[in-house]
């Protein structure tokens, strides 16, 4: 038996037949099964949602088939306890929509209704790890809020985190076993060809505990944390400065000598810094890019919002900066706005094209296109505070750029590695790892 071209072969019980129609494309199809399935060359109603008119209609592509979504017949909680939901979904329990009604941030959503949370009473709490016990006792406290539980006695000792939820303790982490005993540790660092050795003490502590040791004293300083495990001491994190008299005494990433205190800091001056850090802030002696140089100016003095544009004008400012003059210019010429605008050639920017260069751009100008010349790069200025476009020492523009929370500026914005608990009334917790100081270290904040 032959089939025609645009049909295929199937097998039935009756023998061999012709069954449906071939396809490569949907111009081999017609309704009802429109479409072309070119994974199995097969016209069917429906590949995609689009192939099926209505606004609950959906496509069910394990089928081919285009479906009706049905809804839950009632709200639900979400996970997280904040809002009430339900789904409209295929036969499959694929949700195609979803409906939420939030909570109000005083509540949270219980028995699909939206109800006040309870607040805890004091209570004994116990907590294992393996074959260890502990236990410490929470005091009465309002919903959310969370304490940290010690239990220093006995052989097994340790910590917990139990948090109040809808009047139930809820623990959030906790870990048991063998405490440790008072020592004295010693860490070592390298610095360049030599080695840097530190010795502090460290006080006894429960499992699970982490303390600090500080070396304060003689030619190498710094600071050590050890956290108890099982009745061990495990370094987690350690630093040992050396004592110097000059550079050759120091290494990067701290390769400079600050003869006063006789330590190595990463600047002393310019020359130890490059770019996109080109500047030593003898403060602090890190290098910096200077690019928030504005926040340490006053405002350019006089204005420019009443000059025309054929007066230009010339404006001063002073800085407090420690920077210095890199990107803290105290001078410069502006022009007023673009409404006093004569001359020919263009009438705005757009007329002038673009230019494929970073650092210059395509501006209109006394009615004719000018190129002017950014301060620096464009595509460094993700968190400078400002740079200019100079055309003959005239500004034409200025740009503008900042980093996002949870970032800090380093030549460009830099992640401060923040870590986010769970969202519950549009609030969670949040730490951040990365020590700069505009970096923030733990709180609260609205859910991202």
């Amino acid at each position: 038996m032959l089939c025609a071209v645009s049909e295929f072969a199937a097998i039935t019980t009756l023998g061999l037949k012709c069954a449906g129609r071939g396809c490569s494309n949907d111009g081999h199809c017609s309704a009802p099964n429109p479409v072309c399935n070119t994974t199995i060359n097969r016209c069917v109603p429906c590949t995609t949602d689009s192939d099926c008119p209505g606004s609950e209609n959906y496509c069910h592509t394990t089928i081919n088939k285009c479906e009706t979504c049905v809804w839950d017949a009632d709200y639900a909680c979400n996970t997280l306890q904040t809002k009430r939901v339900k789904h409209c979904r295929l036969s499959d329990g694929t949700i195609k929509k979803t409906q939420e009604l939030s909570c109000a941030l005083s509540k949270i959503c219980k028995n699909n209704q939206c109800v006040t949370p309870a607040n805890c009473t004091a209570a004994n709490q116990q907590w294992t790890q393996g074959s260890h016990s502990c236990q410490g006792a929470v005091t009465a406290a309002n919903h959310k809020a969370t304490q940290t539980l010690t239990d220093n006695t006995g052989t097994s000792t340790g910590i917990a985190v139990y948090r109040c939820w809808d009047g139930s303790w809820q623990k959030q982490s906790g870990v048991c076993g063998t405490a440790c005993i008072a020592a004295t540790q010693t860490w070592s660092q390298v610095w360049g060809q030599n080695t840097k050795t530190c010795t502090g003490s460290i006080t006894a502590a429960v499992h699970g505990q982490v303390v600090t040791a500080t070396d304060s004293t003689g030619t190498e300083q710094g600071t050590a944390t050890y956290q108890c495990g099982g009745g061990l001491w495990t370094k987690t994190a350690s630093t040992c400065e050396p004592y110097c008299s000059s550079d050759t005494d120091c290494a990067s990433p701290k390769a400079a000598c600050k003869t006063s205190t006789n330590r190595c800091v990463e600047c002393t001056s310019n020359s130890h810094c490059s770019a996109p850090t080109p500047n030593c802030n003898t403060t602090t002696n890190t290098c910096q890019a200077c690019y928030t140089c504005a926040a340490g100016c006053t405002a350019w003095t006089p204005s420019t919002s009443n000059t025309c544009d054929d007066q230009t004008v010339s404006q001063t400012r002073s800085c407090t900066n420690t920077c210095g003059s890199y990107n803290c210019a105290t001078s410069r010429t502006a022009y007023g706005s673009q409404d006093c605008q004569s001359g020919s050639g263009c009438s705005s920017n757009s007329d002038c094209g673009w230019n494929s260069h970073t650092l210059y751009e395509n501006k209109c100008h006394y009615g004719s296109c000018v190129v002017c010349e950014w301060e620096y790069y464009p595509q460094y200025t993700a968190c400078w505070d400002s740079i200019d476009c100079l055309y003959a020492g005239i500004v034409l523009d200025t740009y503008s750029g900042w980093c996002g929370w949870g970032q800090y500026c380093d030549g460009t914005c830099q992640d401060c590695n923040c870590t986010y608990g769970l969202c519950v009334n549009n609030r969670q917790t949040y730490s951040c790892s990365d020590s700069n100081s505009e970096c923030p270290s733990s709180g609260t904040i609205d859910c991202h």
